[in-house]
């Protein structure tokens, strides 16, 4: 049994047996201790001197071990001699084997060649049996190999390509590139189906079915037929894999000119430099080299050291590489000097990378000049200080027009008040004119007087809380209660909110717009005053509108500046600084005021107090 499995089939001889017992001794020992070379590599050199006294009995035909401990009764040709293939793919496989355990690359890619001419050859072998062909009509280099060794070689061959997983045929076998995967998908088809074909017609001819002629034309013309199916199939799916790269390459460039264009509008803005975890400078581009004033040899050799100063103490740096090393982005301002000694302030940002392990293998830095900005800053400083002063010397006007302004004014009161009690009666008609003039001229400047300090005290009421508009409005129509009756004024009031503000002034702005509505009325109709609310996204938004002598849409700018009157002193009483407090007002809160005329011929005012003040 050991010497034939298969009946027409040749036999295998002892020292084929022999030899690949040591094969397998090869195999068992470099995979017990892969790291020890030298006993496996021991172990081929039986299969060598096997294999030599072999090449020596077919050389010159003599019989040295044909018959040694196993004498072979079957065979009827080559008794106890293996066969010339045979005795090739044991050489092969010993070389093979002694290849692929090498250290040097491109020996163990010559041991992958070489076990896959063994696999070849034992494969060759092995379709013969498939097919049936006899002993005569086989190749004669491997006429008496057994199938047996033929499938032990075929094992042997995918042993030594195992040896080195990274190359050659397991390698292949193992890839995902797309390529290999359409090889390995139409190889099964191209080493099974002509195999299986001429397995079925070799038994339809041995059954007279077919003769030899029209089974050769059968077998040509199938694989005719299945060779121009495949290369259909395959050329489709290459058009399809080329179309796709077509594709990918615009999607690619597309991006790429992306990037470009981003890379081109950073470097005009932005100096930009990548290094390494220990600050070497590994590429900075023209905008570093510019501002620095060093060409980039210098700033590559030199480092960050070029533009650092002496303003930021060593914590300062070492804060900075702290948070870097951990991960995280570092944002803030330094002071960094140029090749002239000229100091410039910058905005730095950087970012770590990570590589696929989590460690950090570089930073990104972008440097923004901000020097305009500080020196913007500066000035800002200086004009607060400016505004500062102003507002000093505005409060001290308060002081001298509450003070000293009005004291010489209740001097001209009082004393015209008595000079017309006195001599009232002994003045004629002119002199009681020019007398009244005085006194009406002193009580409007002193008026004038009142009203300014009213609108220098606009913002002093710091405190803001939250107020119930409709309360106040109550109130104001309380304290003109007079001048309502008067007037027969008819006043409705809406659902108004709670605001956030300063209950004083916002208690003016009512007072004003109500005041005003009433007071700029039509001689041939009663007053009517609405007091709306709307609520905004991020205001509350109110409306006073009044039936009244309306204002021309030109004056929209003008009547909100102090002291400007629409109208004669003797048409209507005022000092035109009303509407300009609560312009002040509102501004203060946030908001906008306007008006717009509406349906009744009259005027419509509109504010805004914003929801959310900062």
């Amino acid at each position: 049994m050991l010497l034939r499995i298969v009946e027409f089939g040749p036999t295998m001889k002892f020292n084929t047996a022999v030899c690949f017992l040591f094969s397998g001794l090869v195999l068992y020992t470099f995979t017990l201790k892969p790291s020890n070379r030298k006993t496996p590599l021991l172990l081929t050199l039986p299969i060598i001197i096997i294999c030599g006294v072999t090449l020596i009995e077919y050389l010159f035909n003599i019989d040295i071990i044909a018959t040694l401990l196993i004498e072979d009764n079957i065979s009827s040709k080559s008794i106890g001699r293996m066969s010339a293939a045979t005795m090739m793919c044991f050489l092969m496989f010993s070389l093979s084997f002694w290849l692929v355990s090498s250290k040097k690359q491109v020996n163990k890619q010559y041991g992958e060649s070489v076990a896959i001419i063994i696999f070849i050859t034992a494969l060759l072998s092995l379709i013969l049996f498939v097919l049936r062909i006899p002993i005569e009509g086989r190749l004669k280099v491997m006429d008496t190999m057994a199938i047996h060794t033929s499938l032990s070689f075929i094992f042997l061959s995918i042993s030594c390509s195992l040896v080195n997983p990274t190359i050659g045929f397991t390698s292949f076998l193992n890839s995902n590139l797309y390529g290999d995967k359409i090889i390995k998908s139409v190889l099964p088809v191209i080493l099974i189906l002509p195999i299986l074909i001429s397995s079925i017609l070799s038994r339809l001819i041995d059954t007279a079915v077919l003769n030899i002629d029209l089974g050769l034309t059968v077998y040509s013309i199938v694989l005719i037929l299945i060779g121009s199916v495949l290369i259909t199939l395959y050329g489709k799916r290459i058009n399809m894999i080329l179309k796709q790269k077509v594709e990918l390459e615009q999607s690619y460039n597309a991006v790429n000119q992306e990037l470009l264009d981003y890379k081109y509008a950073i470097d005009q803005v932005m100096s930009v430099t990548i290094a390494s975890p220990t600050q070497k400078i590994l590429y900075v581009n023209d905008m570093f080299c510019e501002t620095s004033g060093y060409s980039r040899a210098e700033i590559l050799e030199e480092g960050y050291r070029l533009v650092q100063t002496d303003h930021h103490p060593p914590e300062f740096y070492e804060g900075m590489g702290k948070t870097v090393s951990m991960g995280q982005v570092w944002r803030g301002e330094i002071l960094n000097k140029s090749k002239s000694g000229k100091t410039r302030w910058s905005h730095l940002t950087i970012i770590p990378f990570r590589n696929s392990e989590g460690e950090i293998y570089q930073h990104l830095t972008f440097e923004k000049d901000i020097s305009l900005e500080k020196k913007a800053e500066e000035l800002n400083r200086q004009y607060v200080h400016e505004l500062k002063n102003k507002n000093k010397e505005l409060q001290e006007f308060s002081y001298i027009a509450s003070h000293d302004l009005q004291e010489p004014l209740r001097t001209i009161t009082n004393y015209s008040g008595l000079f017309s009690k006195m001599y009232k009666s002994t003045l004629d008609k002119q002199g009681v004119e020019i007398l009244q003039f005085i006194e009406s001229a002193a009580t409007r400047m002193q008026t004038l007087i009142h009203d300014i300090l009213d609108y220098s005290r606009i913002g002093k009421e710091k405190e803001k809380t939250e107020i119930d508009t409709k309360s106040i409005v109550t109130q104001v129509i309380e304290d003109l209660s007079a001048l309502i009756n008067e007037t027969n004024a008819k006043i409705k009031v809406g659902n108004l909110p709670t605001v956030h503000g300063a209950e004083t002034e916002i208690r003016i702005v009512f007072q004003n717009l109500i005041n005003n509505a009433i007071k700029f009325r039509k001689i041939d109709k009663t007053p009517s005053i609405e007091i709306g609310y709307q609520e905004e996204k991020t205001n509350h938004k109110f409306s006073i509108i009044d039936n009244g002598i309306g204002i021309a849409p030109q004056y929209k700018d003008k009547i909100f500046q102090i002291f400007q009157r629409l109208h004669k002193q003797s048409e209507y009483t005022g000092t035109g600084i009303g509407l300009a407090h609560c312009k002040k007002i509102i501004e203060r809160h946030k908001g906008e005021i306007w008006f717009e005329p509406n349906d009744q011929q009259g005027t419509t005012f509109h504010f805004t107090i914003k929801k959310n003040q900062i």
